[in-house]
């Protein structure tokens, strides 16, 4: 159910929670890159993604490439 809510697959949920159990861990760190965007492009990013729904990662990607020249990978922009 939590999966499903969370639109996110089963493993992903049970390795969150054998996390939080076995080191209480409450954040994601998972790595990652800091972000490409400034702060006013990922306010305007954030504005944009509330009033648009994309069904695929890879609409986003060249959402952004687009709006701010800037190129995002589909697995940069799901870390």
């Amino acid at each position: 159910m939590i999966a499903q809510a969370l639109l996110v697959h089963e493993s992903t949920i049970s390795r969150h929670l054998n996390d939080f159990i076995q080191e209480q861990k409450l954040t994601i760190d998972n790595g990652g890159s800091s972000s490409h965007l400034n702060d006013i492009q990922t306010k305007k990013l954030i504005e944009h993604l509330s009033a648009t729904t994309y069904f695929h990662t890879h609409q986003i990607c060249s959402y952004i490439k687009t709006t701010f020249d800037i190129s995002y990978s589909v697995s940069g922009l799901n870390k």
